[in-house]
C-alpha cells in the first residue's frame, strides 16, 4: 500500500519546465508524490540559426509555413524575445541533422532563430557576413543561459545549424560571436 502521508520524493519532484498532463473529467492528476526516476529532459541541445530575413518576414515564415523554432530573437534594441513553439513540443528547425551519434535533432533540441541577413555577395563573388549587434548577443546569451540552466544542457551541446547539417547549412555564420556568447 502507498503511504500518501509520507510520499517518496526524488530529484524529479521539481519541474523545471511546464508539465503537460491529462485532465480526466471527475478525477485529479497528482504529480507531486511519485515522480519517476526513469526520466530525463527531451531538450538536450540548443541549436542557433540565422533567419536571412527581416523581423516581420521571419515571424511570417516561422509561424505560417512548414518551418518553426521555439524562439525568435529580433534585431531590435529592446527587451523582447518571441516564443513561437512551446518548449515541450517539437519545432521544425533542424531538418536532416546529426551530432555525434544523435540524429533528427528536432526531437531533442530547442531551436533559436536569430534575425540576421545571413550573407551578401561582394563584387568578387565572395560571401560577406554581417556582425551581430551587442544588444542582440545579450538577448541570445540570456535566453541560452536560462535554457542551459533549466535543462542541464552541456556547453558542448549549444550548436549552430552548420554544426548539425554542415553540407546544407552555414548559419549562424562565421561572424557569430561564440566566445562572447560563452562568456555572457
Amino acid at each position: 500500500k502507498i503511504n500518501i502521508a509520507n510520499p517518496t520524493k526524488n530529484d524529479n519532484t521539481i519541474s523545471y519546465g511546464s508539465i503537460v498532463s491529462a485532465n480526466p473529467t471527475g478525477y485529479q492528476i497528482t504529480k507531486n508524490y511519485f515522480p519517476a526516476v526513469a526520466q530525463n529532459f527531451r531538450q538536450r541541445y540548443v541549436i542557433l540559426h540565422y533567419t536571412a530575413l527581416n523581423t516581420d518576414k521571419s515571424v511570417m515564415v516561422l509561424t505560417q509555413q512548414a518551418v518553426s523554432a521555439h524562439y525568435l530573437v529580433n534585431d531590435m534594441d529592446d527587451k523582447e524575445v518571441y516564443q513561437l513553439v512551446d518548449e515541450n513540443k517539437r519545432a521544425y528547425h533542424a531538418g536532416v541533422s546529426q551530432w555525434r551519434s544523435d540524429s533528427q535533432l528536432n526531437d531533442t533540441s530547442i531551436g533559436i532563430e536569430i534575425v540576421n541577413p545571413g550573407y551578401s555577395t561582394d563584387s568578387a563573388g565572395a560571401k560577406v557576413f554581417p556582425p551581430y549587434p551587442d544588444y542582440q548577443v545579450k538577448k541570445i546569451a540570456a535566453l541560452v543561459k536560462d535554457l542551459v540552466t533549466r535543462y542541464n544542457i552541456q556547453p558542448t551541446n549549444i550548436l549552430g545549424h552548420s554544426d548539425i547539417a554542415p553540407t546544407r547549412k552555414q548559419d549562424p555564420g562565421p561572424q557569430f560571436p561564440w566566445k562572447k556568447l560563452y562568456d555572457e
